[in-house]
C-alpha cells in the first residue's frame, strides 16, 4: 500500500487522518521487516559462516555501550565522533548507516583518523601564455595550519594591443579570462566593439576571432581589456575523486571551474558530482568520480610530469576572494572525509565514513542550550547530557558488509535427514559438513572409481564424499554398442593409430610395413608399398588414417594421390608405367587434408 499525499492544501482533520494513516503504513512496513530479518537471522543461525552482513549493529544506544563513543574533533557546527565495531568491515555500496531512521551519506573507507595526505604537486598560476607564474603550495597545502593562500585571485590586463585579423583567433597574453570582462576599442579609443557582433572570445584559452561581417577592419590596431584569472592545478600520481578545502576566508559570489588533463597539454572541462564547498564559500568536500572523466591521462604541469592533473579555474569574480589552509585529500582522513558543508547542516545531510575497526559520524554540536543532549551534543557536554543524546534521543544503527567464510556449516541436528550415510554424505566428530569452494578436486589425486562409485577424497571434514554413479559406465570403452546423437564432427581431428615405429617424416604418406606396427615411406614407383594400408605420419608413433590433417602448401579441392617421390603426395595421377595410382585424400582448403586412403589402385600400363 502506498503513502498518502498531503498537499498544503489539503482540509486539516482530512490531513491529519492520512498522516495517521501513513504511521500505521510505515509501523506495518518496519514489523515485517523486523519478521524477514528474524528469518533470516534463524536461517544464518543454523547456516554458520555464509552470513555476508552485519546487520543492524547498534552503537553505543545503551546506558553500558554509550560510553564507547569518543569525540575526535571539533568543527564548525558539526563534531566527528567514532565507535569501535568488531573487525571484518568490507567497504560496499550496501554498507548504510542510520540516525532514528534516517539515512546517512556514506563515504567510504578513510587511510587514517586526522592525518591528512596531500598531493604530489599543487600549483597557483596566472595564466599567462607565455612565460606564466607558478608559485608551488605543496607544502602549504597539505597542511591545517601556516598561512592561508589565494584559491582565487585575478590580473586586470588594460589596453593589450592586438592587430586586427579577420576569422582567425587572435591569441590574447593570459588563459582563462573571467566571463563578460572583455573589451575591444580602436588604439585611439575612439570606438568600442560589441562582443558577438564585431567579435567572439573563447574565454577558457584566451583567443578573440573577428568575423569578416564585423566592423573591425583587417590590420586595425586594438586595444582588449580583460581580467585574467588565476589557475590552481592539483597533481597526482593516481586518479583521485575528492578534495578537502580548509577555508581561511570563504569566497562570496565566484563562480569556479574544473577541468581534468587529457594529455598532450589538452585540457577537458567536467562537473563534480557535488561541491560542498559551494564554490568555495564553505569548508567541505569536492567530489567526483574518477571513471567518468574519460581519457583523464599523465602530463606535465610546470615541469612535473606524470601526474593526473586537476584544474580549478575562477570564471566570475564576487565580492570577497576565498583563501584556505589547505587542499588535500578527502580520503586520508576520516575527520575530512566526513567534512560537513553548511548546506549539509542546514540540510542535515550527515555523513560517516570507516577507518581501522572504527564508525566514524558528523554529530549535530550547536543548537540552542535546552536541546544539548536532544538534538546536538558537544566534546565538553556533561556526561547525562550525553547519555540523553545517546540512549534516549538518538539510535545510530548501521549495516555492514564483512568477509564471508568459504565454509559452510550445517547443523545436522536440525537437517538429519538430508545427510546421512545413505546419501554418501560423511560428516566429522562435530556433526557437521563443510564444503570449502577453494578445495581443488584433482582426477588420480581426489577422484577414484571402485566398481561404479566415484570417490571425491578430501572434499569434507573427517571423511570422503562417495558419489554413486548408479548404473552407467565408468568409461567410453566399456560402451559394446556405442551409437551417435547426433552429427560427429571432426573439428580438425582424426582417427590415429598409436604405439607405432614410423620412420619417415611428419606428414609423409606411409604405408604398414610386413613388420608388425611398422610404417614407411609409400613410393607410387613401388607397388609393394601402395597395395597396403596407408596413412600420414603424425609422428615417430602415430599415424592418422582417417580424419583431417593439417599441413601447408594444398591445393583447396584437389585429388592427391601418392607421388613417385617416396613419401610424398601429389595432386596429379602418376602416369610412368608400372606406376600405382591410389587416392590418399582430398583437399578442403590449402592447409586442410582430409585422409580418406582409397582401398583400390591401379597400375599404369
Amino acid at each position: 500500500m502506498a503513502l498518502n499525499t498531503v498537499k498544503s492544501t489539503t482540509p486539516g482533520q482530512q490531513a491529519i487522518v492520512k498522516l495517521m494513516e501513513n504511521t500505521l503504513i510505515n509501523n506495518g512496513k518496519a514489523d515485517r521487516g523486523l519478521v524477514n530479518k528474524n528469518e533470516l537471522d534463524n536461517l544464518f543461525s543454523t547456516l554458520s559462516g555464509i552470513r555476508t552482513m552485519t546487520r543492524e549493529y547498534n552503537l553505543g544506544h545503551t546506558t553500558s555501550t554509550y560510553t564507547n563513543w569518543t569525540h575526535v574533533e571539533a568543527s564548525d557546527g558539526y563534531s566527528v565522533w567514532k565507535y569501535p565495531i568488531s573487525s571484518g568491515f568490507t567497504n560496499s555500496t550496501s554498507d548504510t548507516m542510520y540516525n532514528n531512521n534516517i539515512k546517512l551519506s556514506y563515504q567510504g573507507v578513510a587511510s587514517s583518523e586526522s592525518t591528512l595526505l596531500g598531493f604530489n604537486k599543487l600549483f597557483s598560476s596566472n595564466s599567462k601564455r607565455s612565460g606564466a607564474t607558478y608559485t608551488d603550495y605543496t607544502t602549504e597545502a597539505a597542511s591545517t595550519s601556516g598561512t592561508a593562500f589565494n584559491l582565487i585571485s585575478y590580473t586586470a590586463v588594460t589596453n593589450e594591443t592586438v592587430s586586427a585579423v579577420l576569422s582567425a583567433a587572435i591569441n590574447l597574453a593570459y588563459l582563462n579570462i573571467i566571463d563578460g570582462s572583455l573589451s575591444v576599442s580602436l588604439n585611439t579609443l575612439s570606438t568600442t566593439y560589441d562582443e558577438t557582433d564585431d567579435f567572439v572570445v573563447d574565454y577558457v584559452n584566451g583567443t578573440v576571432t573577428l568575423p569578416s561581417t564585423g566592423d573591425i577592419t583587417s590590420g586595425a590596431q586594438l586595444y582588449v581589456g580583460y581580467n585574467a584569472g588565476n589557475t590552481i592545478y592539483v597533481g597526482n600520481s593516481g586518479t583521485f575523486a575528492k578534495i578537502n578545502v580548509d577555508l581561511g576566508t570563504k569566497g562570496v559570489g565566484n563562480t569556479i571551474a574544473f577541468d581534468y588533463s587529457s594529455g598532450s597539454s589538452s585540457w577537458a572541462t567536467f562537473n563534480p558530482t557535488k561541491d560542498s564547498t559551494n564554490k568555495f564559500s564553505n569548508d567541505g568536500n569536492i567530489t567526483w568520480t574518477a571513471s567518468d572523466l574519460t581519457n583523464w591521462t599523465t602530463d606535465a604541469v610546470n615541469n612535473s610530469g606524470g601526474l593526473y592533473w586537476i584544474k580549478i579555474r575562477p570564471t566570475q569574480l564576487g565580492i570577497s576572494f576565498p583563501n584556505c589552509y589547505h587542499i588535500a585529500r578527502a580520503d586520508s582522513a576520516a575527520t575530512k572525509t566526513v567534512a560537513m558543508s553548511q548546506t549539509d547542516i542546514d540540510t542535515t545531510n550527515y555523513k560517516w565514513c570507516y577507518y581501522n575497526d572504527n564508525i566514524y559520524v558528523a554529530i549535530p554540536s550547536g543548537g540552542t542550550t535546552i536541546n544539548e543532549g536532544v538534538s546536538y551534543v558537544k566534546s565538553s557536554s556533561s556526561l547525562p547530557k550525553k547519555q540523553n543524546y545517546f540512549v534516549t534521543n538518538n539510535d545510530y544503527i548501521v549495516n555492514y558488509v564483512i568477509a564471508a567464510s568459504d565454509v559452510m556449516t550445517i547443523n545436522t541436528t536440525v537437517v538429519a535427514t538430508n545427510i546421512d550415510s545413505t546419501n554418501k554424505v560423511s560428516v566429522d566428530a562435530n556433526n557437521v559438513f563443510r564444503a570449502t569452494p577453494s578445495t581443488v578436486i584433482t582426477a588420480g589425486t581426489n577422484l577414484s572409481w571402485t566398481g561404479n562409485t566415484l570417490n571425491a577424497i578430501g572434499g569434507a571434514s573427517g571423511g570422503s564424499v562417495i558419489i554413486t554413479a548408479g548404473s552407467g559406465i565408468s568409461n567410453i570403452v566399456e560402451d559394446t554398442t556405442p551409437q551417435l546423437g547426433g552429427n560427429l564432427d571432426y573439428n580438425s581431428k582424426g582417427i590415429i593409430i598409436a604405439g607405432q615405429t614410423v620412420s619417415g617424416t611428419n606428414g609423409n604418406v606411409v604405408y604398414l610395413s610386413g613388420t608388425a606396427s611398422t610404417w614407411a615411406n609409400a613410393d607410387a614407383t613401388t607397388s609393394g608399398t601402395c597395395n597396403s594400408a596407408l596413412g600420414i605420419q603424425v609422428s615417430s608413433t602415430v599415424v592418422m588414417v582417417n580424419g583431417i590433417y593439417t599441413t601447408s602448401g594444398l591445393t583447396a579441392g584437389a585429388i592427391y594421390y601418392v607421388s613417385e617421390t617416396g613419401g610424398a603426395i601429389t595432386a596429379t595421377a602418376p602416369t610412368t608405367s608400372t606406376s600405382i595410382v591410389r587416392i590418399v585424400g582430398y583437399a578442403l582448403t590449402t592447409t586442410l587434408l582430409f585422409v580418406c586412403p582409397d582401398p583400390t589402385y591401379v597400375e599404369v600400363a
